[in-house]
């Protein structure tokens, strides 16, 4: 049984870089669409750091206890030390758990080019990412900035902009009778 108690808060990012384009027989090194390219590899290659909440600890805890074995040890191991790089590697293996303990963002849309034979003007991107609770969107747009480190490739958020989300609190009150029903039926 499994009750839900928050999201992530989810903003999408609009990454675009623009040059004076020009025709494919005189090539550029500057072409838009590698700097674009260079940058949605980076946020590709970019694990953003492990994150725990109350509500995640004490869901990984639960979880390490039914789990046990190799990936109970590690989840146990990733709450005591969120640097543990082995034990992540572990957890990551599961991309439901692998998402559930930090932010993430990926890659859902690329725009460049108007025509075969011509060097695109624009190049663009969009990066769609669930920022873990407590997390704004303003700090997960530096750390793009930061991570793709191209004055070329601007970064910027793509309305609705959505407020940050709250770690919810973990109340008796509320999770108490959501317990008691598992144990009765789920002994």
């Amino acid at each position: 049984m499994a009750v839900q108690v928050g999201e992530k808060t989810v903003q999408n990012y609009l990454l675009e870089t623009t040059n004076p384009g020009g025709h494919s027989s005189v090539p550029r090194p500057d072409n838009a669409i590698y700097s674009l390219t260079a940058a949605v590899t980076k946020v590709g290659q970019y694990e953003f750091p492990i994150q725990v909440s109350d509500t995640t600890r004490t869901f990984f805890q639960r979880t390490a206890e039914l789990t046990g074995g190799e990936m109970g040890k590690a989840l146990t191991a990733v709450l005591a030390n969120p640097d543990d790089k082995a034990a992540d590697a572990i957890v990551s293996k599961d991309a439901s758990f692998h998402s559930m303990l930090r932010t993430t963002c990926v890659a859902t849309m690329l725009d460049a080019g108007h025509a075969m034979n011509a060097l695109p003007q624009r190049a663009r991107a969009v990066v769609n990412c669930r920022v873990f609770p407590g997390v704004s969107v303003d700090t997960v747009k530096a750390e793009l900035d930061r991570i793709i480190g191209d004055p070329s490739v601007a970064v910027t958020k793509i309305e609705p902009i959505r407020p940050m989300a709250v770690p919810p609190p973990l109340s008796p009150k509320g999770f108490g009778p959501a317990e008691k029903l598992a144990a009765k039926h789920f002994p």
